[in-house]
């Protein structure tokens, strides 16, 4: 295998199971079932044994793994017999016999050689605090092993594991995670390829690093869709303000354009002449964003080197081709319709100062497209998961025709989830706008009661309703967008960190290895670790249900310890009572129950009831005192032969229905029972830190874990799922920077645009006597009305897209989570919303104080200068 290419080195480990005997100091027999592993002496194992002997452990000697059961009982010097079992001859009859060997002292391995040693890679993992250790029983490879393989052992007596370490700067690629995968299974089939043409043995290969790459492959193939989804409304508004600034700009090229076809140029010439500019404006546009997004990119790497900008394994011909091709693409597309129009206006139109009033638009389309965004607007509303409420339709009733018609409908609705709140706005600001006379009536009206500019201004927004509703559509396009996205942002974090608290179960948990010894460990604890607040014991089991079929999880529990402890939401707990009453129910009364709400519907048991729970130590009549769990559905939890019920979640029983005295057999007689200890800290205190003083203490438990460790591992990437969510979270708020900022560049550009267009008549109005102040006054009301419906209706639309959003997600969830997503609202996130909707502002009135000040002064000159 070391010749295979791509390999690097292999390294070699025995491993197998046996039972071994011996007699401690007080002369007492016992016996172990113990792992017995050996490795040859240039095993990399030996670099992570920090006590090894130099010259290898030598023949019929053994070291015993130190901190564990087996080091307390025995010492160096004690002889241990191994007694190991096989089958010979093949597989007919069990032969075993007997290894004597010494005890030459006890190896003290850092994790890496734990790990190495047993496999258990997960000790390795950051923030995972586990003292816990197997016996292990360590003998030389070719001083005993050997021997005893040539003389005595058969095949299947051990197992032989080879760890395969490949050249990952040549294979691995971040830039092509896969072929570097596809390297990687090469390397694996070309390694069993060797294996099968030496030795008939059977084996496997387990290839972790493919494992993870394909994971990681998973996590980033799920962000690049998420980048997709984010990018369509970004692109889509800087494609719908190239139309709409391209037909404003070509508004006041009218002059030009009729001249152009005065000399002579056909209305196909004068289209492919501004197509021309705008291929132009694309392949400018395409090199500043390839630039842009380097820069980027080196920033969220963690540091911005302009020196190798372009040097850098980011950038290929390939992607710099598509992006200006894309911006090409964009760029000419946006301005197609209007240059088309533009070019085919006649020359005795095109000359006239005025344009003459636009034809009446056909309100078919926005009719349609209202229709079909406000079904999907009605949908979010209501909160129904279509797609679950089809499939659970068909499941009940279906037939073929039914299966095919849910299909096309769960297509639509997943269809309209994404394009149905611009159809709805783009429908609603058309015929609202544009083609309600009763609106700009309205308008009117309110616009009169602030004077006579109010009324000028008015009178202004009805002679261009059409540019207005283009303004009005995208600014609550962006709006809605920027509400949606920043509350479901702020919802999703909420959910993420909620999930981390609950899957640890408190600030601070620690699994237990010996349940009888879990108050001694809490003492302890408490006694020597500052900044805890509340102590708790947990003791989970199984219990018998009536059927005799079924099993359910129980938890015993000191109720007042308990709740002051672990993390819970009073949302998973339902009845009568609150959480307090519930747990002070429990306190009350030993006899009690909280139960959990699935096997509750199952067995059709109701607040108050009592019922037989067969535990392993006797049976108990409990009286239900509240439910634990959300609703399940319909389909309940059992097996294919629908007799078995299971649940992932768990009902809630006083500890003290057991007897929990010193020297009680209750965790001997309850055979399924564990414990954890359960910890919340005083505010402030890091758990990290709490737990590497626990794990410091040295006590017999599994391990221990931390919210603020989790919680780290999140973020650093540790922990793909809650990462890829985070991750995600920050490419929908960094993509929706730039939907705000295009929407107000793009609004100040079509009042910048505008105003131009009207600059004759602004001078005319200066003329007559209006001051700077009211000429601002003026402009300021014929924009600010329609941005103000703009970012009011963006923001009804946006809530209600998050809480349909949120509503649907948990529809799918809440049967198998207890953590759900809810609409959240910290500070931050309305000072987001506050920041994007005054920027929208803040462009319109800069951009018309700069225009109006531009205006004022050229008169000035013109005066002085007469």
């Amino acid at each position: 295998m070391s010749n295979v290419e791509g390999v690097q080195s292999v390294d070699m480990i025995t491993r197998t199971y046996q039972s071994i005997t011996f007699t401690d100091a007080n002369g007492d027999m016992f016996g172990y079932w113990t792992q017995m592993i050996s490795f040859p002496n240039n095993s990399r194992i030996y670099d992570e044994w920090l006590n090894k002997p130099d010259d290898g452990i030598p023949e019929n000697t053994a070291y015993v793994l130190a901190g564990t059961e087996l080091s307390k009982k025995v010492a160096i010097g004690d002889n241990v017999t191994v007694t190991i079992s096989f089958d010979q001859p093949k597989y007919r009859n069990a032969t075993s016999f007997d290894l004597n060997l010494t005890i030459a002292g006890f190896a003290a391995l850092t994790d890496e050689g734990y790990a190495y040693s047993t496999g258990d890679i997960y000790v390795l993992s950051p923030g995972n605090y586990i003292n816990y250790k197997q016996d292990l029983l360590f003998i030389g490879y070719d001083s005993t092993l050997m021997k005893m393989w040539n003389s005595t052992l058969d095949s299947s007596t051990v197992d032989f594991v080879f760890s395969i370490h490949v050249n990952r700067k040549e294979i691995i690629s971040p830039y092509n995670v896969q072929a570097s995968i596809n390297k990687l299974n090469q390397i694996s089939d070309n390694i069993q390829k060797c294996v099968l043409d030496l030795s008939l043995t059977r084996f496997g290969v387990n290839n972790y690093v493919v494992n993870e790459l394909s994971s990681y492959n998973y996590s980033f193939q799920n962000m690049l869709l998420s980048f997709v989804l984010v990018s369509f409304p970004i692109f889509f508004a800087a494609w719908y303000l190239g139309y709409t600034v391209s037909a404003v700009s070509f508004n006041i090229r009218r002059r030009e354009i009729g001249l152009l076809s005065t000399k002579g140029l056909s209305s196909g010439q004068i289209q492919r002449l501004f197509l021309g500019e705008a291929l132009v404006i694309g392949v400018i546009g395409g090199l500043f964003g390839i630039i842009g997004g380097l820069i980027l990119n080196q920033y969220y790497a963690g540091a911005v080197n302009l020196n190798s900008l372009f040097s850098s394994g980011l950038l290929n011909p390939i992607v710099a081709v598509a992006t200006i091709v894309f911006a090409v693409i964009l760029a000419v597309t946006s301005v197609y319709w209007s240059s088309r129009r533009a070019s085919r206006m006649p020359a005795i139109d095109a000359l006239r100062d005025y344009m003459p009033p636009a034809k009446q638009n056909r309100k078919r389309f926005p009719i349609i497209a209202l229709i079909l965004g406000g079904y999907k607007i009605v949908i979010f509303l209501l909160g129904v998961n279509v797609s679950q409420l089809l499939n659970q339709w068909t499941y009940t009733y279906g037939n073929m025709f039914l299966s095919v018609a849910a299909s096309g409908l769960i297509i639509f609705d997943t269809i309209m989830t994404y394009i149905g709140p611009l159809l709805f706005f783009w429908g609603f600001t058309a015929l609202i706008i544009r083609d309600s006379t009763k609106f700009q009536a309205a308008a009117t009206k309110i616009a009169s009661t602030m004077g006579e500019l109010g009324a000028l201004a008015a009178k202004n927004v009805r002679r261009n309703p059409e540019r207005l509703a283009a303004i009005a559509f995208l600014i609550s396009l962006i709006i809605g967008l920027s509400v949606q996205v920043t509350v479901q942002t702020a919802s999703q974090e909420d959910f993420v960190v909620r999930n981390v608290h609950n899957s640890v179960g408190a600030d601070v948990s620690i699994l237990v290895v010996n349940a009888s010894r879990g108050q001694e460990i809490l003492t302890n604890i408490t006694k020597n670790v500052p900044g805890i607040r509340n102590a708790s014991l947990e003791g989970t089991m199984t219990a018998m249900l009536t059927d005799r079929y079924s099993r359910m999880s129980v938890k015993a529990i000191d109720p007042e310890e308990w709740a002051a402890s672990a993390y819970y939401e009073d949302s998973w707990f339902t009845g009568e009572f609150t959480v307090d009453q519930m747990m002070n129910e429990l306190k009350i009364s030993n006899n009690t129950i909280i139960l959990e709400r699935g096997v509750a519907k199952r067995y059709d048991l109701h607040l108050y009831d009592t019922m037989i729970v067969d535990f392993d130590s006797g049976a108990r009549q409990l009286k239900i005192v509240g439910f634990f769990g959300p609703e399940p559905q319909e389909t309940d939890n059992t097996d294919i032969i629908g007799r078995y019920y299971y649940s992932p979640f768990c009902s809630y029983i006083p500890q003290n229905l057991f007897n929990m005295t010193a020297g009680s057999e209750i965790f001997t007689m309850e055979r399924s029972w564990s414990t954890r200890i359960l910890l919340s800290l005083e505010p402030g205190v890091n758990g990290t830190e709490v737990a590497t003083q626990i794990h410091d203490l040295g006590l017999e438990v599994y391990g221990i874990d931390s919210f603020d460790t989790q919680w780290q591992r999140s973020v650093n990437m540790d922990n793909l799922n809650t990462y890829s969510d985070l991750k995600n979270l920050e490419l929908q708020n960094f993509g929706l920077i730039f939907a705000v900022l295009s929407a107000s560049v793009g609004t100040a550009l079509v009042a910048i645009v505008s105003l131009k267009e009207r600059s004759r008549e602004a001078t005319l109005m200066s003329v007559r006597g209006l001051s700077y102040r009211q000429l601002v006054w003026m402009f300021l009301m014929e924009s600010l009305a329609i941005i103000t419906f703009a970012v009011i209706l963006g923001i009804v639309v946006g809530m209600v897209i998050a809480y349909g959003s949120i509503t649907t997600a948990n529809v799918s969830i809440s049967t198998y989570n207890l953590v759900t997503q809810r609409l959240f609202f910290p500070p931050g996130t309305l000072a987001v919303i506050g920041t994007y909707i005054a920027l929208i502002y803040a462009s319109t009135i800069g951009a018309i104080l700069v225009m109006t000040s531009q205006y004022v002064t050229k008169l000035e000159k013109m005066v002085r200068t007469r």
